[in-house]
């Protein structure tokens, strides 16, 4: 269902929507996905198309002809079929040309051409207002609030008008005023998951309670290169953890080793994914598709709440032990990532009476398999 309130495509989003034109979804099948309007997916792929490669799509002769001409004849079929093969064409063409990073990056070239509103001339005394105001510390929030009292109080004909906190910080920024800021213009850090993901606080109170087995949590650690990651998945009631490598990652080759990852810990707990928890990381943008394929729900954490994620965070940090920062991924093995995975699958654990996670497994009646190789993906 189409959202009441108008917001932008975020990255994430548009991160989505370049992931699922690649799996041949089209325009309605996203909007639904994404719960957006059809018409906001299908503008979005006409304004942000990357036509850096054009690749020649032949136009037949027949899309200029009328079927209705050719009734009762055998050309009316091969006329609609030869229509029908060039708009796939042309549509796969369009999809093919599609990227999320170049489409993000023409949405902020076109939002900076944009003139600030209060550069016009018809905002002059709004702007003295406005400077004059900044001179005294005063922020951006607390200069809107009183414009509206001051338009208030003036008659109608007065020259003030109204603008809002973000257009003042705007004007801040690019006229160097942003130093008598409090906080000299930085950004706050967004403490609200994005709209249309799970909060972690919907999840169900039995993941908490540790009351059932295939509840999990998962995240990234990034190597000397940020393009290669581990993904890290984290069992919550017995500890297993399944790691695993992906160089050069993107959303497809995360959420294709995912798959793999929770087969591999499902053998081991004996029971399938139920939840899994993720931070808001982007290369976790696909994880509608994985919720589909495995027929589990995912939930996000609170931006900059790692607690949240605790056991999965404790064991990236153990991880890092064996692989500082600054460690070329790119050199490590499959079999370097299998011993770090066994060493801590056997590692004896004070919360199980030090008994190791593959042993307190096995004592919940869980037929535990030995740890199979980590997959790796290039």
């Amino acid at each position: 269902m189409p959202q009441r309130e108008y917001t932008q495509l975020s990255s994430e989003e548009r991160i989505v929507i370049e992931t699922l034109l690649r799996s041949s979804a089209g325009v309605r099948e996203i909007a639904r996905m994404l719960n957006r309007s059809p018409s906001t997916i299908s503008r979005e792929l006409r304004r942000n198309q990357n036509f850096a490669k054009k690749t020649r799509v032949n136009k037949p002769k027949e899309l200029g002809l009328d079927s209705r001409h050719f009734r009762g004849t055998a050309k009316v079929p091969v006329i609609r079929e030869k229509k029908a093969r060039y708009r796939k064409r042309l549509c796969q063409f369009e999809r093919i040309n599609y990227l999320a990073k170049s489409a993000q990056q023409k949405t902020l070239a076109r939002c900076k051409k944009q003139s600030l509103l209060l550069e016009l001339s018809r905002y002059q005394q709004t702007r003295e207002f406005v400077k004059s105001r900044l001179r005294l510390r005063w922020s951006p929030e607390q200069i809107a609030g009183r414009l509206q009292i001051e338009i208030n109080k003036r008659d109608k004909s007065a020259s003030l008008s109204y603008v809002s906190p973000k257009a003042i910080y705007k004007y801040a920024k690019k006229y160097n005023l942003h130093k008598h800021l409090r906080r000299r213009g930085k950004k706050y850090r967004c403490s609200r998951i994005p709209a249309g993901k799970r909060n972690i606080a919907t999840r169900p109170g039995v993941v908490d309670e540790l009351g059932r087995l295939g509840d999990l949590e998962g995240d990234t650690i990034f190597g000397k290169d940020s393009r290669d990651r581990l993904l890290t998945h984290v069992e919550r009631k017995t500890g297993l953890v399944s790691i695993s490598l992906v160089c050069g990652y993107d959303v497809h080759k995360i959420q294709k080793q995912t798959m793999l990852d929770l087969e591999r810990l499902s053998r081991h707990t004996g029971a399938l994914p139920k939840t899994i928890t993720y931070d808001n990381g982007v290369e976790f943008a696909g994880w509608r598709q994985t919720e589909q394929e495995l027929n589990t729900k995912i939930y996000f954490a609170n931006p900059y709440h790692s607690w949240e994620r605790g056991r999965n965070e404790n064991a990236n940090g153990l991880i890092r032990d064996f692989f500082p920062k600054g460690t070329d991924f790119k050199k490590l093995t499959n079999r370097d990532i299998l011993k770090v995975e066994s060493m801590l699958n056997n590692r004896p654990r004070k919360r199980f009476q030090w008994l190791t996670p593959l042993e307190y497994a096995a004592s919940l009646g869980v037929a535990v398999e030995g740890c199979t190789l980590s997959r790796v993906t290039f």
